[in-house]
């Protein structure tokens, strides 16, 4: 197998898993009650990915998310949690408020390797799903 047989064989294989963990977290959403929502999570594997092929996974799901117009911070940040701990890394999705002059929430996910959705101004933790 060439390295072009290879990268598109990669490439098809996290598209699946993506779109996959993207329809789950959204049906999920819209079935579960909250705290069962947060908590759903794919067993992490035994067999890690590599570093750089989860960034990829996750960038890619990002590309899959804009494409579907998903907007929602909650249902990005549990298919990304979900994504990092089915392909063997930890990850934490974390849900914080701010109530300065308006109320705002945001949920996000922090790993060794990537954070995703971090808000950009320091919001107040009121929930951390390991």
């Amino acid at each position: 197998m060439n390295h072009y047989q290879e990268t598109f064989q990669t490439k098809t294989l996290v598209l699946k898993k993506c779109l996959y963990l993207i329809s789950s977290s959204v049906f999920n959403f819209y079935t579960k009650k909250f705290d069962d929502y947060i908590q759903t999570s794919h067993k992490k594997e035994n067999v890690k990915w590599h570093e750089k092929k989860a960034i990829m996974a996750c960038k890619y799901m990002e590309k899959v998310m804009k494409t579907l117009n998903i907007k929602s911070c909650l249902i990005k940040s549990v298919s990304y949690k979900t994504l990092l701990n089915s392909i063997g890394w930890e990850a934490d999705l974390i849900i914080g408020v701010e109530n300065k002059v308006d109320f705002y929430s945001h949920a996000w996910v922090e790993s060794s390797i990537i954070n995703l959705g971090k808000p950009s101004t320091q919001m107040k933790i009121i929930r951390k799903v390991h």
